[in-house]
């Protein structure tokens, strides 16, 4: 009896996690959904002092829908199979991952960087140690 009391309780404890991971990656994507495609056009609006392209803006506002996207379908498969919940939040993971590289470069571009001074390196660093924390978080629950 006691050992189907543990069984029942890791499950329900496994579900939980599960629920909280697609929940944290829902809140993720979505903030950085929205940031990416509001942040950049306003501080280039506000610094002005050297006007961002519109290639640059595009690829900010790219990643926005692409987070916002990855969040809704983290949302839609929240009670599909543990499979697929490992699936979307792996990823997640990637598209974040790789919007990470996408902003390095172009951080590194001089055009980016006047633009938007000291910011960049900021969401920079932000968003590699979210990108560290969540693949942490499906690296545990891959474990």
């Amino acid at each position: 009896m006691a050992g189907k009391t543990i069984s029942r309780g890791s499950a329900e404890e496994v579900l939980g996690a599960r629920q909280t991971l697609t929940i944290t990656a829902l809140v993720e994507g979505i903030y950085f959904g929205l940031g990416f495609m509001l942040i950049p056009s306003v501080l280039v609006n506000l610094i002005s002092t050297v006007e961002a392209t519109t290639i640059e803006l595009f690829l900010f506002r790219s990643i926005g829908v692409m987070a916002l996207a990855l969040a809704i379908g983290c949302w839609l498969s929240r009670e599909g199979t543990e499979e697929q919940v490992k699936t979307m939040s792996a990823i997640m993971s990637i598209a974040k991952i790789g919007s990470t590289v996408v902003i390095i470069a172009m951080m590194l571009s001089v055009d980016t960087f006047l633009a938007l001074g000291w910011i960049t390196p900021v969401l920079t660093g932000f968003l590699a140690i979210i990108n560290f924390r969540q693949y942490l978080s499906v690296r545990k629950e891959n474990i």
